[in-house]
């Protein structure tokens, strides 16, 4: 409000000045059109302001996770912060063993959360405390990070970061904060990070095979799905080839990363079969017939051969003529590059002659002497006591 001067002048020849003071002010209306215009103007506002906190707040995280990510593969990479073993395998984040960093010692359950703080720019007056569960140290861009203070036994770590510092909301996204300003990650110990807790879902890995030549690997050739362990692999050549694998088999170990495994196949030589007949009448021929699965024999004196054989499963079949015997029928060969040597015994089917002898005396020796004729050919009979008889007879009337 303001107070105004007005003067009056009167006529009559004579000047005559009369100060009044008027007061002033808003009028209602004036008030209501005012509230007016700062409630559009707050609707219009404030969705914008609510809007704009979650994309901060997103930036922040994606600003602060590449940050985490890249300082970690800084660290892991950096053979002098952690060694491979002798074997050449890397234990990575779990190798704890002492480094010295100008002049700095780092070892044990805190050599992580320290190389870490000291990788990166602290807030003024902050200092790095790795104790667990409690803030390990402000960052410069006003980011509190909360880091793992383990040997990482069990393979991983939790990583937590909270991007605006004291500022609310100060939560984690669940059904009642849906735009949080705190993030955990998960840090194996081989430098991958995963949103998901490791224990609620195992990290897994792959062991891919590399082949040559004809054949294939059990389980697969991508066997993925694998957890920290021991797997054995079965190479399975095609017939006729053989892999470099002792026994077809090979242990691989999945120690926090994939692995590669190598398999070679290569054709197996051509071999023979060779089957040696011993028969009683002479020729093989003359005592039965041999086959042979998936190969022919060719006769050479006592002996049958099939050469220029792959490596397969072949079996022999040996049928006597009527009234010969062999010591065996059928023989199952498994080739694999080596000759295989066989022998079979085939003989003529003898039988006795018998004759009961009634001798009042006593026994058939008692009476006489007893002969059996035939084939051009006479057979004393041997005696014992009531019966004569004599063996080893072919077929044939005597």
């Amino acid at each position: 409000m303001q107070n105004t001067v007005i003067a009056m002048i009167s006529g009559g020849g004579q000047n005559n000045l009369k100060l009044t003071r008027r007061k002033t002010g808003f009028t209602l209306s004036e008030v209501l059109i005012t509230l007016l215009i700062v409630g559009i103007m707050a609707a219009v506002t404030i969705p914008v302001v609510q809007k704009a906190q979650p994309d901060k707040l997103e930036s922040m995280r994606r600003k602060s996770f590449y940050i985490l990510e890249s300082t970690v593969n800084q660290l892991l990479e950096d053979d002098t912060l952690y060694r491979e073993k002798r074997d050449g395998s890397s234990p990575g984040f779990s190798n704890t063993e002492a480094i010295n960093l100008e002049g700095r010692v780092y070892a044990g359950k805190t050599k992580f959360c320290e190389l870490y703080a000291n990788a990166l720019t602290k807030r003024v007056n902050t200092s790095t405390n790795c104790t667990p569960n409690a803030k390990t140290f402000t960052s410069a861009d006003n980011v509190d990070w909360y880091l793992p203070v383990t040997e990482f036994k069990e393979g991983y770590a939790a990583i937590k970061f909270d991007v605006n510092g004291k500022a609310e909301p100060n939560c984690e996204y669940s059904q009642t904060c849906k735009h949080p300003d705190t993030f955990t990650y998960y840090l194996l110990t081989n430098g991958k990070l995963t949103e998901t807790d490791p224990k609620l879902k195992p990290v897994t890995y792959c062991i891919r095979t590399e082949t040559s030549g004809e054949g294939t690997v059990m389980p697969s050739k991508e066997y993925c799905g694998l957890t920290n362990g021991t797997y054995i692999l079965t190479s399975v050549p095609k017939t006729g080839w053989i892999s470099n694998w002792s026994n077809n088999t090979k242990r691989v170990k999945i120690k926090d990363k994939d692995e590669t495994a190598t398999v070679t196949f290569s054709e197996l030589p051509k071999a023979c079969i060779k089957l040696k007949v011993n028969c009683e009448s002479g020729s093989p021929s003359g005592c039965g017939s041999y086959l042979l699965t998936n190969g022919n024999f060719t006769t050479d004196g006592n002996r049958l051969e099939a050469c220029n054989l792959a490596a397969n499963v072949y079996t022999i079949t040996v049928t006597p003529k009527s009234n010969y015997s062999a010591s065996w029928r059928t023989q199952e060969v498994i080739l694999n590059g080596v000759d295989q040597s066989y022998e079979v015994d085939i003989t003529e089917n003898k039988y006795c002659a018998k004759l009961a002898v009634s001798c009042p005396d006593g026994g058939a020796n008692v009476c006489g002497s007893y002969t059996v004729s035939g084939g051009g050919s006479t057979y004393g009979m041997d005696t014992s006591g009531n019966e004569a008889r004599t063996c080893s007879l072919r077929n044939g009337n005597y």
